[in-house]
């Protein structure tokens, strides 16, 4: 009886386990890895890619909405080139030198490194001779695209929009009254452009109402870390009469727009995602869990890694956009958790990013539509997707305080040559006016000081900008005292401090129409006789009351000198009696 309960037994565990080798299930690769280093390397996107290889990236939606978006610039035969079939990466470097020959007004062209294998790194800078002037205090705000080398589409987009651009300013004089109306509407001084930050005294009111709140999320601390409390649904009425009228011209001449059409020329050449030494660029880069956040470079970085770096950290970037395939989503820090697990981890500047995220999603003909089942809403945060450590978008926040999108464009990595033109289509209104709204949306203006307490001139003051709910700080710039803080819609608690200097502290309303805030702030110089007007940082550097302090020592030390010498001579008197 034993021997056929045991033989039953075993014929059942035999069953069991032919049933899984009967229908192709192999054992996972990952059964033995702990639940945290398998979330550490997510299978997601893979198992992805495998779903949408046969989907048309195009949905017969989308082709209706690209041919309700056609632009005149589309039949430039220069932007008919570069939307019909991926360039090379030799016939990348021949338009790139091609297209600043034709468009030398507004654009000029610098290689930032090499790849492994040698290949040149371009990026190429549109506005302006005036805002590309390195007098310039205009907001620079950069595109960076094919970081993956199988992942080519920002190398079109790149190229299209500067072709667009060129179109347009080439044509500008073309432009209906109400265009050129609107050129002196956004402050425009004439066709070339000052290339000058205007400066308002007071922030600009909104027509329409807004909540008072600051920000569009509400987040709270816990052990630490930022979680999201509160989330805010945008929707397009958001964003509509934004930027309308002449938005090109605007960003030509407001804006320093870099684009780097490939960072990994290697990887495309191969249609890899690594680069030549099979390593992902956007795991590369100096990550805040690493080195206990020292975000120090590891000196193992890839050659593309260090030429983006340096050439990042040689221009204060205030917003930029990384462009990427494989989903149609705009995704923002945090990248990755403490932990490694997947959940959403807010950064400082959340509801900016959010509504940073949320204005080119809805700007985007379908991202944020009914189309896109996986993220409705067409935003993201990164960690809650999935979590990565080393990625370009959190270094550029931490090192660089520059705030970075990822942006997925297209649900297939490479998507056929046949929809290229029908994808530009569908971006082109949010390339051209997210960098706008990233830049000169949120709060910017001008810090200066007065060189002394009683009058003097004024002069521009590096000096820390920051709210009081936990946004990251920027700073002001020392040569001409301008800043940039992008900033989501409502009322802001501001501080702005500087070395030597009273404080100032307000209230700064940003309206919903993306004018932003503007301040021109004068700072008062410490009394260094009256210690209720030092600031903390100023109580460690007062120079006024370090002088006074040497003086009187000094003036005693020649007091008590010459009483003693009166007293010598005395003696000298008495004895000689």
């Amino acid at each position: 009886m034993r021997l056929c309960t045991f033989a039953r037994a075993l014929a059942i565990i035999a069953v069991l386990l032919a049933v899984p080798q009967a229908y192709g299930v192999q054992p996972s690769r990952d059964a033995g890895r702990s639940s945290l280093a398998a979330e550490a390397e997510p299978s997601r996107r893979v198992a992805r890619e495998r779903q949408l290889k046969e989907l048309d990236p195009v949905s017969t939606q989308d082709k209706d909405s690209a041919a309700e978006l056609k632009h005149p610039s589309d039949d430039s035969p220069y932007l008919r080139n570069v939307t019909s079939r991926y360039l090379s990466n030799k016939e990348l470097d021949a338009h790139l030198l091609d297209f600043v020959s034709r468009c030398g007004d507004i654009a000029e062209l610098e290689q930032i490194g090499k790849s492994v294998e040698g290949r040149p790194i371009w990026a190429l800078a549109l506005g302006t001779k005036a805002v590309r002037s390195p007098r310039s205090d205009a907001p620079a705000f950069k595109y960076v695209s094919n970081i993956h080398g199988d992942e080519p589409l920002g190398r079109v987009f790149t190229l299209a929009m500067a072709e667009h651009l060129c179109w347009i300013w080439k044509n500008r004089a073309r432009g209906s009254g109400r265009q050129r109306r609107r050129l002196e509407e956004v402050g425009l001084p004439d066709a070339e452009g000052s290339g000058r930050f205007e400066q308002a005294g007071e922030p600009r009111k909104s027509s329409s109402t807004s909540d008072s709140r600051p920000g569009s999320r509400a987040v709270k601390e816990e052990d630490g870390v930022l979680v999201t409390n509160v989330l805010k649904k945008y929707t397009k009425a958001d964003f509509e009469n934004m930027y309308d009228n002449a938005p090109e011209l605007a960003l030509l001449t407001k804006v320093r727009l870099y684009m780097v059409p490939s960072l990994n020329p290697d990887g495309f050449e191969r249609r890899q995602r690594g680069n030549a030494a099979q390593k992902d660029l956007n795991r590369d880069f100096p990550d805040r869990w690493a080195d206990g956040g020292s975000m120090r470079d590891t000196g193992k970085e890839q050659p593309e890694t260090v030429a983006m770096m340096r050439w990042t950290e040689s221009i204060d970037f205030v917003a930029s956009a990384v462009v990427h395939g494989g989903a149609l989503v705009a995704n923002y820090p945090w990248d990755g958790t403490h932990d490694k697990a997947t959940r959403y981890d807010a950064c400082p500047d959340d509801a900016g990013f959010h509504y940073l995220a949320s204005a080119y999603a809805q700007w985007h003909a379908t991202m944020a539509g009914p189309s896109n089942k996986e993220f409705p809403d067409g935003t993201t945060n990164g960690a809650a997707w999935y979590p990565i450590y080393g990625s370009m978008q959190d270094w550029n926040y931490v090192k660089q305080g520059c705030m970075e999108l990822t942006l997925e464009l297209s649900m297939i990595k490479w998507p056929e040559e046949k929809h290229l033109a029908e994808l530009w289509a569908l971006n082109r209104q949010a390339w051209v006016k997210y960098p706008q709204l990233a830049t000169l949306g949120g709060l910017s203006g001008v810090v200066q000081g007065k060189t002394s307490r009683k009058g003097g001139r004024l002069v521009p003051v590096r000096a820390t900008v920051q709210t009081i709910d936990k946004v990251s700080e920027v700073f002001s710039s020392a040569d001409t005292g301008v800043f940039f803080k992008p900033l989501a819609p409502g009322t802001h608690y501001v501080e702005i401090v500087a070395r030597g200097y009273k404080p100032w502290l307000g209230d700064v309303f940003v309206p919903r129409n993306g004018t932003g805030a503007r301040l021109n702030i004068v700072l008062r110089l410490l009394d260094p006789h009256n210690l209720r007007s030092v600031d903390p940082d100023a109580q460690r550097w007062v120079p006024l009351q370090s002088t006074n302090l040497v003086l009187g020592v000094a003036g005693v030390a020649v007091i008590m000198a010459l009483i003693e010498r009166r007293r010598r001579v005395r003696a000298t008197v008495n004895g000689g009696a």
